[in-house]
């Protein structure tokens, strides 16, 4: 139950440096959408608490996927990994995969496709970056729904983790 407990801490940090992050983005744009209001009010209301309107339903997320992976390590007992929910993955590093991709890209194209696909992201890049505008006004709605769906995900993993390990002990 220590590993599990671990685990869930880290993401609850995840989920509370997100949380920050987009509470933050929401408050300045709606500070700077009061600002460029046309009408003439004496001034910007104040904005709503973003930080309170996203912390409550981001540690309920938290605390349900976080109770499901101890409850789960409660019932596995010493056959519960010690990555905890991150045993799955794989152990290769991101530059060797990166490294793998480009190559790949350049066996398709041809030499210099690499160098082609890196000219291709650096166009994206800008492009990724004029649509953000229309992402921060929606900012507390995306993340809402990211937080359920991930919670969603991990508790149908744990019940996916949970049914495999009575399967394989049912065969044993």
């Amino acid at each position: 139950m220590v590993y599990a407990s671990g685990w869930t801490v880290t993401f609850g940090v995840v989920v509370l440096l997100g949380t920050y992050l987009v509470a933050s983005i929401a408050r300045s744009h709606h500070i700077e959408s009061a600002l460029n209001s046309p009408d003439y009010s004496a001034g910007p209301h104040p904005p709503p608490p973003y930080m309170l309107l996203l912390l409550v339903p981001g540690v309920l997320c938290w605390a349900a996927c976080g109770v499901a992976e101890i409850l789960l390590a409660r019932t596995l007992g010493r056959d519960y990994p010690p990555l905890g929910p991150l045993a799955w993955l794989p152990v290769s590093t991101l530059p060797e995969r990166v490294r793998r991709g480009l190559g790949g890209i350049d066996r398709k194209l041809g030499a210099g496709g690499g160098c082609l696909a890196v000219a291709a992201f650096a166009v994206v890049g800008p492009l990724v970056v004029v649509t953000w505008s229309v992402f921060t006004s929606s900012a507390t709605v995306l993340w809402l729904l990211c937080l359920l769906a991930a919670t969603v995900a991990h508790l149908l993993y744990v019940r996916s983790r949970l049914g495999t390990w009575r399967r394989r002990r049912l065969d044993a």
